[in-house]
């Protein structure tokens, strides 16, 4: 199964490293260039969002019809964007959790995915 992208990383070799989330069962494997590296549950992701996540603007929110999505547990989705806000020389990558009932909350993927794989107990690299 091919894992959801949730941040890409240059390393000082510059080399690439993909960081990713699977469904595996009940759980979520964190996969790092196609490595199982971590599991970690649908709330923990929920968590996390909630913790650094911001609201969406209403047109940014209709990107979202689009996107790439992880199904997470309870009607709850995990979509990335990539987007750039007016004070960003660049569009950047966003991860953002849509919750039924709730206004969509994004953070950018780098700080989510080192979030995520500190729950996950994996070393930065």
């Amino acid at each position: 199964m091919t894992a959801f992208t949730i941040r890409e990383h240059i390393r000082p070799d510059s080399t690439v490293e993909v960081t990713g989330l699977a469904r595996r069962g009940d759980e979520l494997a964190l996969v790092i260039d196609g490595v199982d590296r971590g599991r970690l549950t649908d709330l923990a992701v929920v968590v996390v969002l909630r913790r650094y996540g911001r609201a969406l603007e209403p047109e940014v929110a209709t990107l979202l019809a689009d996107a790439p999505r992880l199904t997470l547990r309870d009607g709850r989705a995990l979509c990335r964007l990539h987007w750039r806000a007016a004070v960003d020389a660049g569009a950047r990558d966003w991860l953002v959790l849509c919750e039924p009932g709730a206004e969509p909350v994004a953070a950018l993927s780098p700080t989510i995915g080192a979030a995520l794989a500190h729950l996950a107990g994996v070393k930065a690299s």
